[in-house]
């Protein structure tokens, strides 16, 4: 009996200790369990976090990655022109690679005045994927990097176009696979870089008729606004059959082909100096020119005539035009660059 007993102890014993082992595994496994998701939840904010900055996804192929190398470049195209405009409001840039137009954006850059900057609007046309209308970068997303720093976006000027619902919004990827706006940013950076300010970028879609006059009315109240700078993100002509654009004007046939295509550049660009809208329209419907942010660039029109002034009030001149080869024959191709500045004139400069 005695020895019955001892063993139904031991047993006991034995079995108490099989339950704690086990509990204590599974408490280990448990733990092990609860860290893994803390770190899973720990990385996944990393991720998030980066993602709130938009990378300068074409630095180093369509620009500079090099900080320095890129504010050589600056200096140089900025300083071989000259500052002519004042109270400037608006631009007009070109937005291919720099070694193709960076110095024809320089003469729009030229024209602004640092220390009167302290918010930036960059409107751009979509060219990889279709919208409807305008969209403005995914909520996560707080800057915009650039090689020569991040440029911080204006979080409540963005929230209160996003309530307009007229806007939509651009995921992260697609805003990175666009180049219309991020190839106007190191230049801004450079510009203003002694100046704080923040950024209101907008990719502009394939807009209707109506839809120009309706964005412009959600955003004349910041053109009108002191301290706000807009730019317009466009290249002119794309010519040539990898761009199924083989237009001329049918005048002046004598005349090589790359200077008809400047005929026909300079015939839409006088009608932006002349900053008529529906002009504007018709020339771009007539001719098909492939003006590639002529959305944002009616935008802009369709603005000057909503803002409430005469259209005297202000002045916009083409500043420089270039283009990426002389096309001789139609066995090339090229890409043309234009440059404008928007100011107000004198006698309308001071209530903005």
């Amino acid at each position: 009996m005695r020895a019955d007993e001892t063993a139904r102890k031991a047993s006991k014993r034995d079995k108490r200790g099989a339950e704690t082992a086990e509990r204590l595994a599974q408490r280990r496994v448990k733990c092990e369990k609860e860290r893994r998701q803390r770190v899973g939840a720990k990385n996944q904010r990393a991720t998030t976090e980066k993602k709130m900055i938009r990378r300068a996804a074409h630095a180093g192929s369509w620009y500079s990655s090099d900080p320095k190398q890129l504010s050589d470049l600056f200096s140089s195209c900025l300083t071989r022109v000259q500052k002519t405009e004042e109270n400037a409001v608006a631009l007009i840039c070109p937005h291919a690679g720099y070694a193709y137009c960076a110095a024809t954006a320089a003469a729009a850059w030229r024209q602004v005045s640092p220390a009167t900057v302290r918010r930036v609007f960059v409107l751009g046309p979509s060219h990889h994927v279709y919208l409807a209308n305008c969209a403005l970068p995914q909520p996560s997303v707080k800057a915009y990097a650039t090689p020569l720093g991040e440029i911080p976006l204006d979080i409540p000027v963005l929230e209160a176009l996003r309530s307009a619902k007229i806007f939509g919004t651009l995921p992260l990827r697609d805003d990175e696979n666009e180049h219309s706006i991020e190839m106007q940013l190191p230049f801004l950076k450079y510009v203003l870089r002694e100046q704080a300010f923040t950024l209101v970028p907008i990719v502009v879609g394939d807009l209707r008729r109506a839809d120009h006059s309706a964005f412009a009315t959600a955003l004349r109240p910041y053109f009108l606004e002191v301290g706000n700078l807009f730019v317009f993100s466009s290249d002119f002509c794309h010519w040539g059959r990898r761009f199924r654009y083989m237009y001329l004007p049918p005048a002046a046939d004598d005349l090589p082909i790359y200077k008809r295509i400047e005929m026909l550049d300079r015939a839409g660009a006088a009608l932006v100096e002349r900053q008529d809208a529906a002009e504007f329209q018709k020339y771009y419907e007539e001719t098909g020119n492939t003006i590639c942010g002529h959305n944002p660039i009616s935008v802009f029109l369709h603005l000057l005539e909503e803002s409430g002034r005469p259209k005297e009030a202000f002045k916009t001149k083409l500043l420089s035009y270039s283009q990426s080869s002389q096309v001789e024959d139609d066995s090339s191709s090229s890409v043309s660059y234009a440059a404008f500045a928007c100011s107000l004139v004198a006698a309308s400069a001071s209530p903005r």
